[in-house]
């Protein structure tokens, strides 16, 4: 956990700020159990949850790609479940600038210099100009400002034709497909798509040091921030 929450019950407040009800948690087959068993149906928070076990393991392309029956035609948010981000209330600015642009992909972004995540140019109205996924020294020079790149930070906003370019993306290393590859295929092929940075505080929680990190920063919050979800 992280404070009083676990990481995912924090993806849940930082959706929940920005008014949404329903949500569609993608699982794994070892983990899938002990998820619903924490979290439930979600009826004691006032909102729906569902589950969808993703039995390969091939990228967050594929694991968005689940969610395509229950999505519909509705635009919907991703949040990756190794992404914490404070405060929630920017998950309505997110949006936002998500629906104002009529946009088909509107990314969440930190300013970073390390290069093993992605790299997002734009244009001053916040406009998607280029990404790219891990880029080489020699990509990463048209990316860079003062030392550090727009990284993208694991929580988007998107319109339903997603799907489409997902299933149009070649896997890539490790046979995994890569929603990056998709996102900029929607930008080349004339989508709008934009992104804004995180006016907070955003870590990766996939690596024990980050993850030590955002446990150090959580308790520096005043309590009356952190309260706890009440089931």
């Amino acid at each position: 956990p992280i404070g009083s929450k676990t990481i995912i019950e924090h993806a849940i407040e930082t959706c929940m700020a920005g008014g949404i009800k329903d949500y569609l948690i993608i699982v794994s087959p070892d983990q899938g159990q002990q998820v619903k068993d924490h979290l439930g149906s979600g009826e004691k928070l006032g909102i729906r949850i569902d589950y969808e076990v993703q039995k390969e393991q091939k990228g967050l392309g594929h694991a968005v790609l689940h969610a395509r029956d229950w999505v519909g035609d509705e635009h919907f948010v991703v949040v990756y479940g190794d992404t914490y981000i404070k405060p929630p209330a920017f998950m309505r600015e997110l949006l936002d600038l998500h629906y104002r642009h009529d946009s088909a992909v509107t990314l969440a972004l930190n300013k970073t210099a390390d290069l093993s995540g992605s790299a997002v140019r734009l244009d001053e109205a916040g406009k998607v100009l280029e990404m790219i996924e891990k880029p080489t020294e020699e990509e990463v020079v048209r990316f860079r400002y003062n030392g550090q790149v727009n990284n993208i930070s694991g929580l988007e906003a998107l319109s339903p034709a997603i799907f489409g370019y997902i299933e149009k993306t070649p896997p890539g290393k490790k046979g995994e497909i890569q929603i990056t590859d998709a996102f900029e295929a929607m930008r080349r092929g004339g989508r709008p798509v934009y992104g804004i940075l995180i006016n907070g505080t955003r870590f990766d929680v996939g690596t024990f040091e980050n993850l030590e990190r955002a446990r150090e920063f959580e308790r520096s919050i005043e309590p009356g921030y952190r309260k706890k979800l009440t089931y």
